[in-house]
């Protein structure tokens, strides 16, 4: 399991929180999945199909992490847009 300590704030080149992903990660991530979803069904014998079920299993916990951090993503950015908008009619008042 990865270090989850607090990175310092003057050398972090990114961020360690688990619920933040950019779209290029989370397609990467989906592409990869995809790749070995079809390399499982392309096997030509049993010893690699059990290979890349093996390997699905770890994407598809990787895959649950990143469903869930675009989750968190986009309602954090949802709650953004709902906070502008309520700025915005505040100051119409």
């Amino acid at each position: 399991m990865a270090d989850s300590t607090a990175p310092n704030a003057t050398n972090a080149k990114y961020s360690f929180s688990t619920s933040t992903i950019s779209a290029e990660d989370y397609k990467a991530v989906q592409a990869e999945r995809e790749e070995f979803a079809k390399k499982q069904l392309a096997a030509n014998n049993e010893f690699m199909f059990q290979h890349y079920a093996r390997i699905l299993r770890a994407l598809d916990i990787s895959w649950e992490r990143v469903t869930k951090a675009n989750v968190i993503l986009e309602r954090k950015t949802r709650r953004e847009e709902a906070k502008k908008r309520r700025e915005t009619l505040r100051v119409r008042k």
